[in-house]
């Protein structure tokens, strides 16, 4: 009950902060009419109020080119809805039924903050159904239990009808098939009880024929599992004999096994399809290894889950190989040249296929071998040959072979290789180049990046010649490299680079100073002078995106390091560096929603007078923020989730945030008020937990985290806390406004006793009197605990990794552990009969919110 009020009361308080701000003059609207919007500067938000005669549903609607957005208000200030592409087009449409003789706020803007233009906007009147939503669409259900599913419809005028339909059995396409549930023709629908995942939906229709489908997805969690036992890769000797098992697990119910193999064909080197094991309906098969083969084991439980594990198992046939021949070589035109490369196998034959191909990539006919040497009578030309080595069973290898001509191949640059050019200058490039035998070619080309792996560049042709010099064309001079690549006609090829600039005589400075100085919120223009004797002068702003030679910041609240990139039609480009240093900061204030703008920082102060947490929280996970003390240190920083630090009274503190969405997001700085009655938890070292509240977040409107005072005790990441070293540490729950205290005591990773893994039942005085038994776990084939189990033992944590384990309601018989055990067990059922609340969930990332 504390909690609850507190939660209450500090929520009241923020929203009446949040309540404060005075509405700007507005236009008064009636149903039927169209009103005009002009938006003449960026971020312009247009007023329109409405106050119906009588209930009834209305459409409010912009008509126009234009990518609208639309926020409605109640008579309060408070959001009703929020519309951006629900008209036609990008037009923005809210659709709802209003109360008579209340005032509404339609507030009309652009979605982008910096369009301008005009738009229409009308209301008319709508009868009709206008809205129909699941109260919660997915669920996750125990085998043979019921889901209760809802459907919230909102109609303006007339009546309503439902009509639920459900999953029948998959069609041939994989896509569910829905039959009509007969005599489900309410808002709400119960599903019998489930043995299966099933689909939903439910036909929402008014009395004009306008129907709108609402799905629902009900999921079994029957705690099904499975994974490889040993290892899924197996190498074994031919003939013999390889086990293969998985492990399964689920919370109830029988589980089933179906083994199939796929093996390899050593003649037409393919592998065959799946075939099914009759009567393999174990978790683990014994095989006798004959070739390399594929195992499969598709495991299922009674309520349609299912998954495949597979495994791979090799002969092992000593198969070994090397490349005797160098793999790249150079021979004579004409001579010829030997490739050779060696295998050895312990059992079976061994084969070889080559493979050739020209400069051209073209297969080369008549060179042949199925030997481990492969002849080559008359080299002529650049050669890629490969070779793949392969047993009867499957194991291969494969060898990569360059062969060249040695055909004198030499070429270099003929006098400069650095140039200066003007637009209207002549630009000749040259080269020196020979071979014994044959003709050259000359491709020129520019080169569009630098090297970007070693030997590589990418680069355009702009000809190919037979001579050895070429003049650029005017149209292609450009400052940077331009290459010639000389081909012989053996296929090899020298490159030859030129450095090029072509002077266009371009010059840029800052107009002024380029440290400019503007108080927190207020604007500064920045100026580039810049010339150039040839061509055409591009300006890039990276703020703001502008493209003229002066830009003006507006509303500045943070340091800025401000670049005018300067270009020429050549290449060439100037950078002009800009410092604009905010000379104050603006207080962030407490409890009080701030917006914040993409590409554009905001740089507050806030000292607290008060010791203690506070949060710093964002709308949709939209904003960076990073904390700075007086001194701009770096204190704390978050992206997305919202920034939760402990401040000291008094001190000086810096906010830098930065908006990460689309547009715009807004910031809200509260104090988080810290419930100092603890909950007690015993943990052993290594141990990763969740506590059950994190399970809860995704149901949750506000943020959730956890906060360590020792890490090293105790470290917290997102949803899960591991218990690092003995001793003790306060770890705080963070929920919406409340932190909640939890002390948390680590012993030694020895402690306590481990029953028998193959123990089923825990029976009356186990442990009687055992003081020295603090901790005691449960493997998952302990089925019960009975009565008195742990009478007269001072236990400390209870770990039950037994999904299905059930306890005897005197188990503990007065004991008050912590109770360690897996989500949705029966443990947890156990405990909050007990009205338990020292339970811990062992870890298990698809239970994770974060994940």
């Amino acid at each position: 009950m504390k909690r609850i009020v507190v939660r209450i009361l500090l929520l009241i308080l923020a929203l009446a902060a949040l309540l404060g701000v005075t509405a700007l003059a507005a236009t008064t609207i009636t149903a039927g009419s169209t009103k005009t919007v002009n938006i003449t500067t960026g971020g312009q938000e247009v007023e329109f109020t409405f106050t119906p005669a009588a209930t009834a549903g209305y459409s409010f609607y912009s008509d126009g080119t234009y990518d609208t957005y639309c926020t409605l208000y109640d008579a309060s200030g408070n959001v009703i809805e929020t519309n951006d592409d629900g008209g036609e087009e990008r037009n923005f449409l809210i659709k709802r039924k209003f109360t008579a003789n209340e005032r509404y706020t339609f507030k009309a803007r652009m979605y982008s903050s910096s369009a301008t233009g005009s738009f229409s906007v009308k209301l008319e009147r709508y009868n009709g159904l206008v809205s129909a939503t699941a109260v919660k669409s997915s669920f996750d259900v125990r085998p043979n239990r019921t889901a209760t599913l809802e459907v919230n419809a909102v109609c303006t005028s007339g009546s309503l009808t439902y009509a639920w339909y459900g999953t029948t059995n998959s069609s041939s396409s994989g896509s569910d098939s829905y039959t009509l549930i007969s005599g489900a023709t309410g808002s709400r629908y119960t599903t019998p009880a489930l043995k299966r995942s099933e689909r939903y939906y439910c036909r929402v229709t008014d009395e004009n024929g306008i129907s709108i489908d609402v799905s629902f997805w009900v999921s079994i969690d029957n705690d099904f599992e499975t994974e490889i036992l040993g290892s899924g890769t197996l190498y074994v000797d031919l003939y013999d004999t390889a086990e293969l098992e998985v492990w399964a697990n689920c919370y109830t119910g029988s589980l089933h096994y179906q083994w199939y193999v796929s093996t390899y064909d050593a003649t037409s080197k393919k592998w065959s399809g799946d075939t099914l094991l009759s009567g393999k309906t174990s978790k683990s098969i014994s095989i006798t290894v004959t070739t390399n083969s594929s195992y499969r084991c598709d495991v299922s439980d009674d309520y349609g889950a299912s998954r495949s594990r597979y495994f791979s198992v090799h002969v092992d046939n000593r198969f070994s190989t090397v490349a005797v021949s160098r793999e790249t070589q150079t021979v004579a035109l004409n001579s010829a040249a030997d490739l050779i490369v060696s295998a050895s196998c312990q059992h079976g034959s061994l084969h070889y296929e080559w493979k050739v191909k020209d400069v051209n990539w073209d297969t080369v006919e008549g060179i042949s071998s199925s030997t481990n040497v492969l002849h080559i009578p008359k080299v002529q030309g650049y050669l890629y040959i490969t070779c793949e080595i392969y047993d009867d069973y499957g194991n291969s290898e494969s060898y990569y072979f360059d062969v060249y001509v040695d055909n004198a191949l030499t070429a270099k640059a003929k006098g400069n290789t650095s140039f200066t050019v003007t637009p209207e200058g002549t630009l000749k490039l040259a080269v020196e180049a020979s071979c014994a035998k044959g003709a050259l070619t000359y491709k020129w080309c520019q080169v569009e990046e630098e090297e970007y792996d070693e030997g590589y560049w990418d680069y355009w042709e702009m000809e190919e010649t037979t001579t050895p010099s070429y003049t650029v064309p005017q149209d292609y001079l450009y400052t940077g490299k331009y290459l010639c690549i000389v081909c012989d006609q053996y296929g090899d090829e020298a490159w030859v680079f030129f450095t090029v600039f072509v002077d266009s005589g371009l010059t840029a400075k800052a107009s002024g100073s380029t440290t400019v100085s503007v108080t927190s919120g207020g604007s500064v223009t920045l100026k580039v002078t810049a010339s150039v004797d040839y061509g055409e002068i591009d300006y890039y702003w990276n703020y703001g995106g502008g493209s003229d030679p002066s830009i003006t910041l507006h509303d500045v609240t943070s340091n800025r390091h401000v670049i005018c990139d300067v270009w020429d039609e050549y290449g060439n480009s100037i950078v002009v560096p800009f410092n604009v240093k905010v000379s104050t900061y603006p207080t962030l204030p407490l409890n009080e929603w701030v917006s914040i703008y993409t590409d554009d920082p905001y740089l507050c102060s806030f000292k607290p007078t008060k010791t203690g947490y506070y949060m710093l929280d964002n709308r949709n996970g939209g904003a960076e923020v990073t904390l700075y003390d007086s001194s701009w240190n770096e204190v704390d920083h978050s992206y997305y989730d919202p920034l939760v630090s402990r401040l000291t009274a008094n001190k000086q503190y810096y906010f830098d945030l930065l908006c990460t969405e689309d547009t715009e997001t807004e910031v809200l700085l509260v104090e988080l008020f810290q419930d100092d009655e603890a909950r007690h938890i015993n943990l052993k070292v290594g141990q990763t937990v969740m506590l059950p509240q994190m399970l809860d977040l995704a149901d949750y409107s506000e943020y959730m985290c956890l906060i360590s005072e020792d890490e090293s005790v105790v470290s917290v990441y997102e949803g899960r806390l591991t218990a690092e070293k003995t001793g003790t540490a306060t770890v705080w729950l963070v929920d919406e406004l409340i932190m909640s205290k939890y002390e948390i005591s680590v012993y030694s990773a020895s402690a306590g006793l481990t029953l028998p893994a193959a123990l089923e039942t825990v029976e009356a005085n186990a442990f009687s009197g055992d003081k020295a038994t603090h901790f005691v776990t449960l493997y998952p084939s302990v089925k019960s605990v009975t009565s008195g189990a742990f009478a007269n033992t001072d236990l400390k944590q209870l770990a039950i990794y037994g999904a299905g384990t059930q306890l005897n309601a005197n188990a503990l018989s007065g004991s008050t552990p912590t109770i360690l055990c897996p989500f949705n067990s029966a443990a947890v059922d156990w405990a909050k009969s007990k009205g338990y609340d020292d339970i811990v969930f062992i870890y298990d990332w698809r239970y994770d919110p974060y994940y």
